[in-house]
């Protein structure tokens, strides 16, 4: 509307997109008119904006757009379906109709979705957009795929995605001696950012089964965890095929399916079972015989000895036979997963080498399972301790002379060979102890060969610790034709000698700080952990625990404080930065600073020098000098004096005395 007396002439301006309309209208004086704007959005959404009437003066009248803009019907509706946890290739064309290059943005919305966000095209150029679809969410769902560019505009397909179930995957046949577990390995993952409870099922559990499943058949997994999981197959025949089906279901994340296949093989002899023990002392072991097989069996047991080249069967004692069975009954019927026990005593009469087997023989089957005996003739250990000490982190080298006692040659001119092997301690705690051992303590024989049953062997020992540590081991010597001998190493590393000596100065109340990076001096990073020998308060480091970087990265920075409370002598503590397989030591000391009497200027303007006495003005009268101080002091003991008195003075005290006196005297009876 035109307020003015006259016609006006008025601009129109928009900050709009798409829109079109008159650049200029007339309105007569005091009239108004309908102003036709026109728009063409070329995509869906909101678009704010205004219109504006400017006239030639530069007053204006303005209008505010808001716009509701409904997306364009979509281009395509395509329906996608792939197996979970595979992937899905879809491609879609789309063409750049100007003489211009331009770039479309993409908006690729959907649950298992995957592809650039972009695509750049030449002028009139037709290409190929390329996503992925890879669920790992079982089920059906909608998506979309919108390009927009603003020149061109806005085109969207809707996308229909459906999750199927994975085919069953065949794991390879599993292959097991009867009785004995084979394992494979699978992988699980879980897709989604909370934690599932898969639920297992199988159908043959007394074949196959998973080794980590719970008693409740469940397996659970943190959010967004990979983990290998292995399954294991029991055969319980020979030669028979067995299968089963393993399946992992969870509601949301859908299901692994597994085809499992083993076959059952004939049985091979087991690790050998040791056994050691002096000449004519008895010792035992066990042999556990399971039956493996899914029906009842008949089993024989028998037991074979060799020694010195000769055979013996049987086991009962008496004679030169060193294994015996302590088994009431040698034939047994088994259920199926029975177990059955087969005491064995070794008692050796030679200081030989023994070895002989257990025999369980199943008659349903013909087939025998072996296990294997060796038993070794030991002397008695030697009560004398070999010690081997040294500071930590120095080479300590040393020959040990090792005496066999009870050592016998078969004839004067025969010579023995021995070998020998370190038994370190077996307590599955001191881990990290055994490692320490195993790579500072080196020892081998000198001499594998003696002439004379009085010779000695002579052992070389290099114990080189980087840490202080207090601990033992064996060594065994071995005859190669029978026979054993134990001596036992006390090994003391005591504390290395100090790495460096830092000095740390503050104030009382105040803190100082050194600090100095350090690397782990054996192959990779080490967790230390950094702590003062003495109780000190004023010392303090940081960290005292972490990861001790690796040689070559940046070293692992140590912080030294230094708080003391008041001056005193200069402290000192040490320091002590220790892993699993070294040590450094700092010895600290801590200092004050110098301190320094402060300069203060008097303000009197005179003092009174040394001399002063002589240039009193001299005593002229002939009078006696008198002593104020002294007077004083007589004064006031004077005044305490009669105070404690009542007030009197020391004549008037002594009077009232006699007075006093005097009337007792009078007040006496008269007789």
């Amino acid at each position: 509307r035109n307020e003015k007396r006259s016609a006006s002439t008025f601009k129109v301006e928009s900050d709009l997109p798409n829109i079109s309309g008159e650049a200029r209208i007339t309105i007569p004086a005091n009239s108004s008119r309908q102003y036709e704007l026109k728009f063409k959005p070329i995509a869906g959404g909101e678009l704010k904006g205004s219109v504006s009437f400017v006239m030639q003066d530069g007053s204006y009248v303005w209008h505010a757009v808001h716009l509701k803009v409904k997306p364009p019907a979509h281009v395509a509706e395509l329906t996608i379906q792939a197996e979970l946890r595979k992937a899905a290739q879809v491609e879609i064309p789309i063409m750049n109709p100007l003489k211009e290059g331009m770039v479309f943005e993409v908006d690729l919305k959907g649950d298992g979705l995957h592809g650039d966000s972009f695509v750049r095209l030449k002028p009139n150029e037709q290409a190929i957009y390329s996503f992925i679809f890879s669920p790992m969410v079982s089920g059906e769902s909608e998506g979309f795929l919108r390009f927009y560019n603003d020149k061109a505009g806005e085109y969207v397909y809707v996308l229909k995605l459906k999750a199927t179930s994975p085919e069953t995957e065949a794991l390879p046949q599993f292959e097991s001696i009867v009785g004995v577990k084979a394992y494979q390995t699978i992988t699980i993952s879980n897709p989604l950012e909370r934690s599932v409870l898969l639920q297992v099922k199988c159908s043959d559990l007394d074949h196959f089964n998973l080794e980590d499943v719970g008693s409740d058949a469940t397996l659970k997994f943190e959010p967004l965890e990979t983990r290998e999981i292995r399954v294991w197959f029991l055969p319980d025949d020979i030669g028979e095929v067995q299968t089963a089906q393993l399946q992992l279901v969870e509601s949301e994340v859908g299901e692994w399916v597994y085809s499992l296949s083993g076959v059952g093989k004939e049985p091979v002899p087991y690790n050998a079972m040791d056994l050691r023990s002096q000449v004519s002392v008895e010792t035992s072991g066990m042999v556990r015989f399971r039956n493996p097989f899914g029906y009842d069996v008949e089993v024989h047991v028998s037991l074979t000895v060799e020694a010195k080249g000769q055979r013996y069967s049987g086991g009962r004692r008496g004679g030169k036979k060193a294994f015996f069975l302590q088994l009431k009954k040698r034939r047994e019927t088994l259920r199926p997963n029975e177990t059955l026990q087969i005491p064995i005593v070794f008692c050796p009469s030679q200081m030989i080498n023994y070895t002989g087997a257990v025999n369980v023989r199943v008659k349903k089957k013909n087939i025998t399972f072996v296990y294997p005996l060796v038993g070794r003739t030991e002397a008695m250990k030697s009560p004398k301790i070999i010690r081997i000490a040294s500071k930590a982190r120095r080479v300590h080298k040393e020959i040990v002379e090792l005496n066999l006692k009870d050592l016998r040659f078969p004839s004067p001119t025969a010579t023995e060979e021995f070998e020998y092997e370190v038994k370190m301690p077996e307590d599955p705690s001191q881990r990290d102890l055994i490692q320490l051992l195993r790579t500072c303590l080196k020892v081998e024989l000198l001499e594998t060969t003696l002439t004379a049953p009085d010779a000695k062997l002579k052992l070389r020992v290099r114990f080189e610790p980087l840490r202080p540590v207090e601990t033992y081991c064996d060594v065994i010597v071995l005859k190669k034709t029978g026979g054993c001998w134990n001596f036992r190493l006390l090994l003391n590393a005591t504390q290395p000698e100090i790495d460096d000596v830092i000095h740390i100065r503050a104030a009382p109340s105040t803190t100082s700080s050194v600090a100095f990076g350090l690397n782990n001096m054996l192959p990779g990073s080490a967790e230390f952990k950094a702590y003062f020998i003495e109780d000190t308060e004023m010392f303090r480091v940081s960290p005292r625990k972490g990861m001790l970087a690796a040689e070559g990265e940046d070293p692992t920075r140590i912080v030294i404080s230094f708080s003391p409370q008041e001056y005193g002598k200069p402290v000192s503590a040490t320091l002590v930065i220790l892993t699993n397989m070294m040590q450094w030591t700092y010895d600290i000391q801590g200092d004050y600073p110098r301190y320094t009497t402060p300069q203060v200027e008097s303000r009197l303007r005179e003092t009174l020098g040394v001399d002063w006495g002589s240039r009193l003005r001299p005593n002229t009268t002939g009078r006696p000098k008198r002593n104020a101080i002294r007077d004083n002091i007589k004064a006031v003991r004077g005044s305490m004096q009669r105070k404690a008195m009542g007030g009197r003075s020391r004549m008037q005290t002594e009077r009232w005395f006699r007075e006093m006196e005097q009337r007792e005297v009078n007040n006496l009876p008269r007789y």
